[in-house]
């Protein structure tokens, strides 16, 4: 029985334990619903730690703007302070020129009454001035028609003292009679500036076509030399007057100035151009110009004749030949060529005899059609001066150096030939200081028969 009895010690033990136990559960239920709470507590913190972090980077994004826009308008202001001080300052600029302006205006004032007494005195001048200008334009009127009698009994005299300068007399030349006249005409219309290395041909009896050359004496300079040269005039001579033809060509011809060629009379109204120097370069091109339609055309031509200068040529029965001159290479050249315009082609002639002209340049050549015989007189060739005769049958490509008798002429070269009948004229140029401007080769001297 004792053992089965419990003390009443461990009763209470046992009780407190109990009580102990129910105790610590009641805490730890507590304590759990407080861990509850402070999870809730830290996630409500951490949310409004964030919505505060996010506040205060946009209120610092909204300061920063602020901050920004206020130096803004802290510049603006400062610019329109200085825009306030300028507008001042010229505020005092402007109430200074009025001031000046409104002085102007009395003087202005007292100038319009000045000017109301000086218009009236005006006036009173302008009826005597009225009155002289009437009686300087009949004076001027007068004048001028004195000048122009003048300017035409002027122009009478220097017409009678060409016409007193000229002359006439008789002469016995080759046996024969011969009626001499040497006459001098004004030119009229617009003469062509002075020149050299052009080239005159006559077309159809009644005109003279100029074409080339470079001016002399004008001072001009290169471009004055290209305008020189590109001209192209006309004179006529029954009434001695000349005319500049306007043309238009597509080639080189008509740019470059053009010198140095020779210029070959074709049926009465073409002028045939051949080399001679274009600029600074030598050519071999044809050109032709047509007198009717006032054109110049490039026919194309076969084969090719070589580049030279300063040479001669002529045409005879719808050929033209050339001959001699300086080659490309600044070699003198005594070569003879044949442009047949028929089929327009270039041919070198070989030609036979024993007195076939030395190369040479500067030389005359002519042509007889009748006879179909060329002439070749004169010219330069590197040592000396010529004034020999050579004859070229073209029937036979035979060369012959006639003897001739009389007074023979002076050397030279740069001058001109041409036959008239049965006699060679030849005119120009001369290597010595006094040049012979004329001379005459009778039927037996000239081997034109």
């Amino acid at each position: 029985l004792s053992s089965a009895r419990t003390p009443p010690y461990v009763a209470r033990q046992t009780v407190e334990l109990t009580f102990q136990k129910d105790k610590l559960k009641q805490m730890r239920e507590e304590n759990a619903v407080l861990n509850g709470e402070v999870h809730l507590l830290k996630g409500k913190l951490s949310k409004q730690s964030s919505d505060a972090d996010d506040i205060l980077t946009h209120k610092q994004r909204e300061i920063s703007q602020k901050v920004e826009r206020v130096t803004g308008l802290e510049a603006r202001v400062k610019e329109l302070e200085a825009v306030c001080r300028e507008r001042d300052d010229e505020i005092k600029t402007l109430e200074s020129e009025r001031k000046e302006s409104r002085k102007k205006l009395e003087q202005a004032a007292q100038l319009a009454s000045e000017k109301g007494m000086l218009e009236e005195a005006v006036r009173r001048q302008d009826a005597v001035i009225a009155r002289q200008d009437e009686e300087m334009e009949r004076l001027k009127h007068l004048l001028q028609e004195m000048e122009e009698a003048c300017g035409k009994t002027q122009m009478e005299n220097e017409e009678l003292f060409l016409k007193a300068s000229g002359t006439t007399k008789l002469a016995v030349l080759f046996g024969q009679p011969w009626l001499l006249t040497r006459s001098r005409h004004r030119l009229h219309g617009d003469v062509p500036v002075d020149r050299e290395e052009n080239t005159l041909t006559n077309l159809g009896g009644k005109h003279i076509v100029l074409y080339g050359g470079v001016g002399r004496g004008g001072g001009g300079g290169d471009a004055g030399a290209n305008a020189t040269s590109r001209e192209l005039a006309v004179v006529n001579l029954d009434t001695f007057t000349w005319e500049k033809v306007a043309t238009q060509h597509k080639h080189a011809t008509h740019g470059a100035w053009h010198s140095g060629h020779t210029g070959t009379a074709m049926a009465k109204n073409k002028m045939v151009v051949f080399g001679g120097r274009r600029g600074n370069a030598m050519t071999n091109e044809v050109h032709i110009f047509n007198t009717d339609s006032l054109k110049w055309i490039t026919p194309a031509v076969k084969g090719t004749c070589s580049h030279r200068e300063y040479h001669s040529s002529c045409a005879l029965r719808e050929k033209v030949y050339v001959m001699g001159g300086i080659s490309e290479e600044g070699d003198l050249t005594s070569d003879l060529w044949l442009l047949d315009f028929d089929t327009m082609q270039w041919s070198m002639v070989s030609t036979y005899g024993q007195a076939a002209p030395r190369p040479r340049r500067g030389h005359a050549m002519c042509g007889s059609e009748k006879d179909r015989k060329i002439i070749v007189c004169g010219g330069f060739d590197g040592d000396a001066h010529l004034m020999d005769v050579c004859v070229l049958e073209t029937d036979r490509l035979t060369w012959s150096c006639p003897s001739t008798t009389g007074m023979q002429p002076p050397p030279r070269e740069g001058h001109a030939a041409s036959m008239v009948g049965k006699y060679l004229f030849i005119a120009g140029e001369c290597c010595t200081l006094r040049p012979q401007h004329t001379i005459l080769i009778s039927e037996s001297q000239c081997p034109h028969p």
